[in-house]
Parts: structure tokens; sequence; C-alpha cells
């Protein structure tokens, strides 16, 4: 049972007695805790291990006490999942060696099974994020992170240091 659910009755269309805050899932980057966590772990292993990113989801809700929190995770595991190399470069960002730019590049590309090979991403359809954290599973809702096919392509094409 969720302990917080102004966020869910607001969605709800119910009556609320102010309107829920929620963070987005960079909001925590700036932390000591969040820095810390980031000088062990590379960026897609925080974002492919369920309890790092459930962690670092709940750093600002533990000092801030918000209502929500979007779960931390990245559109970057997508190209990664379809076959496209994806680095994430120090003092650079996000870098495709082999932009998707060619009909010979299209054919690479690969249709996932998504549930198996991104399983550590929770499914939008449901309400429950089963993470291993019991702040957020308990204390606030944490809807997962979407974005569309064009946000794909764009990043398949052209998303070097951007």
């Amino acid at each position: 049972m969720i302990k917080n659910d102004l966020f869910l009755r607001a969605l709800k269309g119910e009556t609320v007695d102010r309107p829920p805050v929620w963070m987005m899932r960079q909001a925590g980057r700036y932390l000591p805790e969040f820095m810390e966590i980031k000088a062990k772990y590379d960026f897609f292993t925080r974002c492919r291990t369920p309890e790092l990113a459930s962690e670092i989801t709940v750093q600002p809700i533990r000092r801030y006490g918000m209502d929500a929190a979007i779960l931390f995770c990245d559109i970057l595991v997508i190209p990664q999942a379809m076959n496209i190399e994806v680095q994430m470069k120090p003092d650079f960002g996000p870098y495709l060696p082999n932009p998707v730019r060619s009909q010979k590049d299209v054919d690479n590309v690969i249709v996932p099974d998504v549930v198996n090979v991104v399983k550590f991403i929770p499914s939008p359809a449901t309400t429950d994020v089963t993470v291993p954290s019991p702040v957020i599973s308990t204390r606030v809702y944490s809807p997962a992170f979407d974005s569309s096919t064009w946000s794909g392509n764009l990043i398949a094409r052209e998303i070097n240091g951007a």
C-alpha cells in the first residue's frame, strides 16, 4: 500500500489539498549521495541495475519528501537493445560510433523482445513498480520514463554529444 497517494489521486481527478510534487529522474544528480554512486558505477550500470536505479530515485525523496519520482533510467538503453552501440563519453555525453544513416545500418537494427531485453524497466502499464526499494514501493508512486518513436529515431541518427 502506498503511504503517499496524492499523485495518484490527482491523476484520477480527485480533489486534493495541494498539487502533487514529483522529481524527474535527473533531479538528484547533483546530490552528494548520487555523486558517491556515480564514482563507483558507470552510467549504463546505474540504469540497468534495479537496486542502483531505485536508490538513485529515492535519494531526492528522502532529502526533500516529494509525492512521486520518475524511476531513474535513460532512453539510451533502448537503442542499445536494438543493436545500436551507445557509449557515454566523459566530458562529451552520449556517443554513437556508428549512427543509423543508411539502409545497411537500418538492416542491422533489431526489434527486441522488450520485456526480456529491458526487463529492468517496470512496465508503464502498471502502477506498482516492483523495484527492490521499500521507500519507492510503499511511500510514493514512481512512474516509469517513456519516450516516443520519434525520439528514438533522432537518437539513432544524431545524438552524439547532445
